[in-house]
C-alpha cells in the first residue's frame, strides 16, 4: 500500500533500500526496511517491518532481485544495533531501466 491504497511497484522503480529498526507499540525493536521508490516521477518511501505480512517474502526475494543485497541474516543483526540506517542498495545513476520488470511486489 502507498498512501493507504493497494498498488504494485515494478522493481526498477526501487532507487534505494536501507535497513534499520523501529520501536513498536510493545516497546520492542523490530527490523525495518525502507525502499526509496520513484514511480512515474513521484517519489515515495515505503517501509516494511517485521510485523508486516509481507516481511518474510520481501526479505527472501530481495537478494534474488538485487544480487548485491545480502540475506536478512547478514544485515539484520547490524541493523538492530546500528544508530543509523544501513544502506543495502543504491541504484547507480547510469543504470538503465531493468528488463523483466513485470515481476512486481504487491
Amino acid at each position: 500500500m502507498i498512501d493507504g491504497n493497494p498498488c504494485e511497484v515494478p522493481w526498477d522503480a526501487v532507487q534505494g533500500i536501507s535497513a534499520g529498526r523501529v520501536r513498536m507499540d510493545n516497546e520492542m525493536w523490530h527490523l525495518a526496511l525502507a525502499a526509496d521508490i520513484d514511480r512515474q516521477g513521484s517519489a515515495r518511501l515505503v517501509i516494511v517491518t517485521e510485523a508486516d505480512r509481507i516481511w518474510a517474502r520481501f526479505t527472501q526475494i530481495l537478494p534474488q532481485v538485487f544480487p548485491c543485497v545480502p540475506s536478512v541474516t547478514t544485515w539484520g543483526p547490524q541493523a538492530l544495533t546500528a544508530s543509523e540506517p544501513v544502506s543495502l542498495y543504491d541504484r547507480p545513476s547510469d543504470l538503465p531501466r531493468m528488463r523483466g520488470t513485470e515481476t512486481r511486489l504487491q
